[in-house]
């Protein structure tokens, strides 16, 4: 069911790229140049969504950062639903998310663009906010 969804979601958004099937049930879904969205089967557990979203920046602020990316993850307000971490080397930001397998297409859709938008604001705003505030941005 899963690369009917992603294929579907693939032809939807018109990507350049040629579909690859993966017997394996991992898929790359290219959000720009730099970052994709990688959605794997886990069978009874559902499909887990997870992209990389930004190098955590060196210097700034990065207390207010983490305080911020806390303050994201509370109660899904600042990700959609979706849960902000760090990479095993701690020196990116990603973003996750764990679907249902009994999510329907609409859904399906719904959730993916949502994840996306979400990984453009975290990507754009809060890092570049690093270096030059200390505010909150929730």
């Amino acid at each position: 069911m899963l690369e009917e969804y992603v294929r579907k979601f693939w032809d939807a958004i018109s990507i350049p790229q040629k579909f690859v099937s993966n017997p394996a049930g991992t898929y790359s879904i290219p959000v720009d140049e730099t970052i994709a969205v990688i959605i794997r089967d886990l069978h009874d557990e559902g499909y887990y969504l997870y992209a990389e979203v930004a190098d955590i920046p060196e210097g700034g602020d990065k207390e207010m950062f983490y305080i911020n990316v806390m303050r994201g993850n509370l109660f899904g307000e600042g990700t959609g639903g979706a849960v902000l971490g760090l990479n095993a080397d701690g020196k990116k930001l990603i973003l996750t998310e764990l679907l249902p397998r009994s999510v329907d297409y609409r859904n399906f859709e719904y959730t993916l663009e949502d994840f996306c938008n979400w990984i453009e604001f975290w990507r754009e705003e809060p890092i570049k906010e690093i270096k030059k505030s200390s505010k909150p941005y929730f």
